[in-house]
């Protein structure tokens, strides 16, 4: 298994998105729900 297949296995599991993996760490991004809706930032 390679260090790409590790992490979206990662990703997957803890219902995360796979952002980068770098060398033998990963970035991984998971939207905190129970924030307010006035409190989000908001991306264009």
């Amino acid at each position: 298994i390679t260090r790409h297949e590790a992490a979206e296995d990662v990703a997957g599991q803890t219902g995360a998105h796979l952002v980068q993996v770098i060398g033998r760490s990963i970035l991984l991004y998971k939207a905190n729900k129970d924030i307010r809706p006035d409190k989000r930032i908001t991306l264009p």
